[in-house]
């Protein structure tokens, strides 16, 4: 396990740690409204699309319920989490899932804290060098 003031990440899931001694496990849950995908190839295009996605990440894994729901409703393949990023002032928070999703909290300015409440979210997927598709949202963090 590597170990931080600022963050742990362990084999079993992530936490964040709240000064230097205390630690919670996040519970993350996303709804997702739009699709956008970007050929990055000749013809370069783009299309946006509404959708009805979500996502719920608890203690560093997606759970049951979002692994249950169709390809149409589920927003990610990932399993496992891991948290790469995340600012002092609980401003933004990035994590990325073991099927390569890079899921981007962003808290609107001023509502400085911790890592808790309602954020901005992308979930981008790339597989291919061709494409990249974002689902944009908000999550709730919530420690648990």
């Amino acid at each position: 396990m590597r170990t931080s003031k600022k963050l742990a990440v362990a084999t079993i899931g992530w936490m964040v740690v709240a000064g230097t001694a205390h630690a919670e496990a996040l519970t993350i849950a996303c709804e997702f409204g739009a699709y956008v995908e970007v050929k990055t190839s000749p013809p370069y295009q783009r299309s946006v699309v509404p959708v009805a996605q979500s996502l719920t990440i608890n203690g560093g894994s997606t759970d049951r319920a979002t692994l249950a729901l169709d390809g149409t409703a589920r927003a990610t393949n990932s399993h496992r989490w891991s948290l790469v990023r995340s600012d002092p002032d609980g401003m933004a928070a990035t994590v990325v899932g073991d099927s390569g999703d890079v899921l981007t909290l962003s808290r609107e300015s001023g509502q400085l804290g911790p890592l808790t409440g309602r954020f901005k979210a992308t979930l981008i997927s790339s597989l291919s060098t061709d494409r990249t598709q974002t689902l944009i949202g908000t999550c709730l963090v919530e420690g648990s």
